[in-house]
């Protein structure tokens, strides 16, 4: 069988090369040549082989790396690169990439959490509109119709003033004490109170200044005054309890750190784990039963009938505070919070929490008057049916009515 005859179009690009256009009509070829010849125009690199893989490299390290302020963030960065997006689009050149091809790397996501997804998304936008600025595509192939999916992040429950003195209990003669103490009582977050050295601490006026961040970069810790956000330096009041304890534990310290290692050292990740799983180990969960000592010939009991993670500690004290009767700006800056999104999200789950006994009680108090009318107390039987009659006369509808 001959084959089809192919008609060819030649274009000579600025370096000299000649790129060929092919097509089953001679029409069609010039088509081709035109289309490229109006690319040239507008400064794309039509000849360009550069590969997904390639310049998501160059994108990092140009673009994004110099942004990331901690080794937390270049970590997490590089995570959703090389696990989640170059796997499925390495070896493509940026040309050959189509919104089919990024559907479906953002259909592997599909069970991943929606920050995930909206991360991976973000990214994958602004490498290739990065590459659209630099003349390597005439557009991207990250159109509207794809969405970033992902199930969504279960609500955060703060704990409750019991559970809060039961976890304080529970860790009262451990070196987990200190941390999950200024933890409920400050909610700095994690990097603020490992970095924390008594130089921010002003114990007459019963003040915290924020001012140091601690960092893990695989075993070792960074600590710096690189905080996580310009409305992380913040200064947060302390209770007078607190103050009182901090009083006490500063003279017994030999280090400049409020929370350190035993050797004096800010406190490394591996520490902080091990720190931690004191926590975890009073815990009860499947297979445990609260009183109940496990190993350690029952030097370790489980007290705690809930689960705890640092950030929760945060996140209660966060919710305290819309207790105490701030507002919301107030909240914002003890929170560190550089835009009020993630305040308005935890005072949002905290006003339909408080006011669920509320809303039943304005149901009753609204409802019930009107519906008693037509209900005989404590009957349980249906109102007896009413009886229309009509009105013949004047005076019938007087009496009736009146």
């Amino acid at each position: 069988m001959a084959k089809s005859k192919l008609f060819t179009a030649t274009l000579t690009l600025p370096d000299g090369t000649r790129k060929y256009f092919r097509g089953k009509t001679k029409a069609e070829a010039e088509r081709k040549k035109t289309e490229a010849k109006y690319l040239l125009g507008l400064g794309i690199r039509i000849n360009d082989t550069t590969t997904f893989g390639e310049f998501a490299e160059l994108w990092y390290n140009v673009y994004k790396k110099p942004r990331l302020k901690s080794p937390n963030s270049r970590a997490e960065t590089l995570n959703i690169l090389n696990n989640h997006l170059l796997p499925y689009l390495t070896y493509y050149t940026l040309k050959e990439i189509t919104p089919a091809h990024i559907q479906q790397a953002m259909n592997a996501l599909e069970g991943k959490s929606q920050t995930l997804n909206k991360k991976s998304m973000q990214y994958l936008r602004s490498i290739f509109q990065t590459a659209v600025d630099n003349g390597l595509l005439y557009k991207s192939p990250v159109t509207k119709s794809i969405k970033a999916e992902g199930r969504e992040t279960a609500e955060k429950v703060p704990l409750t003033t019991e559970q809060a003195q039961v976890l304080l209990s529970a860790v009262r003669d451990t070196r987990a004490f200190p941390f999950v103490f200024l933890g409920l009582n400050t909610g700095l977050r994690r990097g603020e109170l490992l970095g924390l050295m008594w130089e921010d601490i002003d114990l007459d006026a019963g003040m915290i200044h924020v001012t140091h961040n601690a960092v893990f970069d695989k075993n070792q810790v960074i600590v710096s005054d690189d905080l996580k956000t310009t409305a992380a330096r913040r200064s947060v009041p302390l209770p007078l309890p607190l103050t009182t304890y901090l009083r006490q534990r500063k003279v017994d310290s030999n280090s400049e750190y409020v929370i350190p290692m035993l050797n004096g050292e800010p406190m490394t990740k591996n520490a902080f784990r091990a720190m931690w799983r004191i926590v975890e180990q009073r815990t009860a969960g499947e297979g445990k039963e609260l009183g109940k000592s496990p190993r350690n010939h029952g030097q370790v009991v489980y007290s705690l009938d809930f689960h705890v993670t640092p950030h929760l500690l945060r996140h209660t004290y966060i919710t305290r505070l819309f207790d105490a009767g701030l507002d919301i700006k107030e909240v914002q800056y003890l929170a560190g919070h550089k835009t009020p999104d993630l305040t308005l999200k935890v005072y949002t789950h905290y006003m339909l929490e408080q006011r669920k006994a509320q809303t039943a009680e304005k149901i009753h108090s609204g409802f019930g008057p009107v519906a008693a009318a037509f209900v005989t107390p404590d009957s349980g039987q249906r109102p007896p049916k009413q009886v229309q009659h009509r009105c013949n006369t004047q005076s019938e509808k007087t009496a009736v009515t009146g």
